[in-house]
């Protein structure tokens, strides 16, 4: 049985990876930030939700335990201002609840079980971002999705990462560069990005705007001429989500083993496990051989 069928049959059965060498975000920040190439990062679209609620502890506990290297979640506000991991606007697909979750209290939104991915109750509650950011304690980084993003709230996510010293365990991001330079200038020790969504304005983010990462579409980096030449100086983060995802699942890697040769920093998936043991498998084959130094006593790679 390969690599790849063995992490998917456990990742079914909602069992936990043994023998995974788990880092810390500090670790995984200074491989990001370092000059090291031929190392892809995985990280996990609203945690590990193949065996726990999407925006869970639980699923958020499950990709570290994993060994995923980001985990990525959502931020929504309460009627009552506290900020908690949602995606959707409404309570209706992930819990028990109905409506708006900016019309329900903290405590009433306390008190709903989140759904797991088949749709059945659990009795896991939706956390609060501040819960989110104590359970990390400094083990992977975190990504932070917050839709919403008005001024105030910015500035209020901003004042929450600090007030718990996670400036370093958290990757902030946004669509709008204003955005996410306030971001940048309001949380100065995280890592920030910028996704764009349409290829014609790559130029003009060479030469307005410079983050840590880039967020961009698998279609951006590959072509059918081969990777894209304007953006090999570039540290890309890849959303795989979506038809590219079905394609992994279904065992079909072509467009990793692309993003891959492309040196793509990081790959964001809903089937974490998955893509981890295809780009394990390159690794032991000898196509991303330095990548096997993720796994090797935690050291920094030069």
């Amino acid at each position: 049985m390969t690599i790849a069928a063995t992490w998917l049959l456990m990742a079914l059965s909602g069992s936990t990876v043994d023998g995974v060498e788990t880092c810390s975000a500090k670790y995984y920040r200074d491989v990001l930030l370092g000059p090291a190439r031929g190392i892809t990062f995985v990280a996990a679209h609203r945690g590990y939700h193949a065996v726990a609620p999407e925006n869970s502890l639980s699923a958020i506990d499950a990709a570290i335990a994993a060994g995923i290297e980001i985990v990525e979640i959502d931020i929504r506000k309460t009627a009552d201002g506290v900020y908690v991991l949602m995606h959707d606007e409404t309570l209706d697909r992930t819990t028990n609840g109905k409506g708006p979750i900016v019309e329900q209290s903290y405590a009433a939104v306390r008190r709903l079980r989140l759904r797991d991915a088949d749709g059945k109750l659990t009795d896991e509650r939706v956390p609060s971002l501040k819960e989110a950011l104590k359970l990390n304690a400094g083990r992977t980084l975190l990504m932070l999705d917050s839709k919403v993003d008005r001024p105030e709230d910015v500035q209020s996510i901003a004042t929450l990462v600090k007030e718990h010293d996670k400036s370093d365990e958290v990757i902030l991001y946004d669509f709008h560069p204003e955005i996410a330079m306030a971001l940048r200038q309001a949380v100065p020790g995280a890592l920030t990005m910028l996704r764009i969504k349409e290829r014609k304005l790559i130029p003009w983010y060479l030469a307005s705007y410079r983050f840590e990462l880039l967020i961009v579409e698998p279609g951006f980096v590959v072509t059918r001429a081969g990777p894209s030449g304007e953006l090999t100086e570039l540290d890309l983060f890849v959303n795989l989500l979506g038809s590219q995802d079905t394609k992994l699942l279904n065992g079909d890697v072509g467009m990793i083993d692309s993003l891959l040769a492309a040196d793509v920093r990081v790959i964001q998936t809903d089937h974490p496990l998955l893509l981890r043991s295809v780009i394990a498998e390159r690794a032991e084959a000898g196509a991303r051989s330095s990548a096997t130094r993720l796994w090797r006593g935690c050291e920094v790679p030069r």
